[in-house]
């Protein structure tokens, strides 16, 4: 094969990667939204984790706010409190559903009671996918001491087209929101079960 038809082959493997969401982006700085970045281990080069098993296996009950939504734009568009608020219950509802009936879910900090924090940090597109970048972690409810923790950013499936979030208040709100999209319910379906993955193996003999 041609020295140009190599270059060829190459760009167009690289464009598949990005557009299918299967490439690999670094990880921003840490936010500052977890407790503590020290325990954290790099799994690769986008991900970092952290479980103290012997801890966090104890646990039987979980408290889960809605998620903290640190990104205020999204592909140059801005999006005020009401919109981050429904992000944070998108979120919430997608780690209620991964923990299942397998875990209780309570609203007060107690003994054997530890709560799930989690915050979106980045997001914004590569090609055509969406990159989102979370961090989370479990603490004891009352000690707020760090039993697990995970940092990182995961890119989504590409999508043959999006559309940003838009205000019509005829229609009641805001319309065609990006965290609706398959690729964003996705994404926030895989973080939730790397939280619950968390917990699972802490629980593992």
């Amino acid at each position: 094969m041609c020295k140009t038809g190599k270059l060829l082959l190459c760009a167009t493997a690289t464009l598949a990667m990005i557009l299918s969401g299967g490439c690999k982006t670094s990880a921003p700085a840490p936010s500052g939204f977890l407790s503590s970045y020290g325990n954290l281990q790099k799994v690769d080069n986008s991900n970092w984790r952290y479980v103290s098993a012997g801890r966090l296996g104890a646990y039987q009950k979980f408290i889960v706010p809605p998620a903290t939504v640190l990104v205020k734009e999204y592909w140059g568009s801005t999006f005020g409190a009401d919109q981050q608020q429904a992000i944070g219950t998108a979120f919430r509802q997608k780690i209620l559903r991964a923990l299942g009936s397998h875990y209780e879910v309570v609203g007060t900090a107690g003994p054997n009671t530890a709560e799930i924090r989690v915050a979106i940090t980045q997001a914004y597109r590569v090609g055509n996918a969406l990159a989102l970048g979370v961090e989370a972690e479990i603490v004891d409810s009352q000690s707020h001491q760090q039993l697990a923790a995970l940092r990182g950013i995961r890119v989504g499936p590409a999508e043959m087209g999006f559309r940003l979030g838009y205000h019509n208040p005829d229609a009641g709100g805001y319309m065609a929101a990006w965290w609706t999209w398959p690729s964003a319910m996705e994404l926030m379906e895989q973080w939730a079960d790397q939280i619950k993955n968390m917990i699972e193996a802490a629980r593992k003999p």
